[in-house]
């Protein structure tokens, strides 16, 4: 089951989509250091800083894909 469901954005601000519940995902990322808020029931917002580094960039990603992953195995 693919947990994201649509990824948006305008600039750096993004939202993504899911296929379940943005709560348990929040609380994930957060327990990992990154903050995002929700955008809804099923949706995760990011809205970095102007001034972000590539290395912050790069780091945020890595954590999203490891959450992302640990979620799509929960929700089989």
């Amino acid at each position: 089951m693919e947990v994201v469901k649509e990824i948006r954005g305008l600039g750096l601000m993004a939202g993504i989509e899911l296929t379940v519940a943005a709560q348990p995902i929040l609380a994930e990322l957060r327990n990992s250091g990154m903050i995002a808020l929700p955008a809804g029931e099923k949706v995760v917002r990011l809205l970095p800083p102007l001034n972000v580094k590539v290395v912050e960039i790069e780091k945020a990603v890595s954590i999203m894909k490891e959450t992302i992953s640990k979620n799509k195995v929960a929700a089989q």
